[in-house]
This record gives structure tokens, sequence and C-alpha cells, in this order.
């Protein structure tokens, strides 16, 4: 065990373990094995390329109230512009290699959005840049 695990929770539980109990819903497995899932990734696409695409669809989506209602709640504003929610996938350790790779075969203008936690519990010892002062 790693001083680190001793000092965070007793040891009882690492910080991904306790990510992974509180970030993904209950009922969430990797879609590769069917384990507990420990990274995430959410698609969006950009709205401007979805209306492009399917022009037409959108139009009789808006055109339902209870669809457009759905419609709206998959739009999120970034930086570059709205996006629409597409997809959310879920990972455990041994399947996110397969996430990413597969993650990365996707059209250029998709964003993703990797959901990891906090990281491994890693022992650093020696110089590292937090504690090196340089004259």
């Amino acid at each position: 065990m790693t001083p680190f695990r001793k000092k965070f929770a007793d040891g009882k539980i690492t910080p991904e373990e306790l990510h992974a109990q509180l970030a993904f819903p209950k009922g969430a497995k990797c879609t590769g094995c069917g384990r507990p899932p420990m990274t995430c990734a959410r698609v969006y696409y950009p709205l401007d390329e979805v209306i492009k695409a399917k022009g037409a669809l959108i139009g009789d989506i808006l055109m339902d109230a209870r669809l457009s209602a759905e419609f709206y709640k998959t739009l999120v504003q970034l930086k570059s512009g709205p996006h629409m929610h597409v997809s959310t996938v879920y990972a455990c350790k041994s399947c996110k290699p397969d996430l990413v790779r597969q993650a990365a075969r996707g059209p250029s203008w998709a964003f993703v959005d990797f959901d990891d936690g906090p990281g491994p519990d890693k022992f650093v010892s020696g110089a590292t840049s937090a504690n090196v002062i340089l004259a």
C-alpha cells in the first residue's frame, strides 16, 4: 500500500474508486466488458454540422413540442459555439485504451470530453517540478 493511499480515507478507498462511485450513474457499465467504469467519454457534435447532415430531421423534431424539449436538453454551449450531445460511453481501466483509439477515429470536428477522474495514486520520490527551486 502506498503512503498516499494510507492518507486518503484511512486507506479504505483510492481517489479513482471514489470518483467512479460518485461521477457515474448507478447502472453504468463498461461498454467493452461490463465491469464498473473508471472513465467516461462524452461526444458532442457542432450544431451547424448536425443541421447540415440532418436538417430535415431537425426541422421535424422542432415542430413536435415533446421532441423539441428533449432536443434542447442535448444542446451545450462550448467556446466554439453550440454543440449537440450525441453519446456517452463508459470504460473500465483495461478498456480505456480502446475507447481512446475509437474516439480518435471519429470526425475531426467532433468534440470528445474524457472524464478520467484524479488518476492513479502513484508514489513520487525525488525531485519534481513542485519542490525544486532553480537558482
